[in-house]
């Protein structure tokens, strides 16, 4: 994905930084 570096605090409220490929962990995006 294009999306980049994700990391939700709270589901209802992401917190977004863009950055590169991420895959989806645990709640979190994180860069491969």
């Amino acid at each position: 994905a294009n999306i980049q570096s994700f990391s939700f605090k709270n589901f209802n409220s992401p917190s977004f930084i863009l950055q590169g490929d991420a895959t989806v962990s645990s709640g979190k995006l994180q860069l491969p």
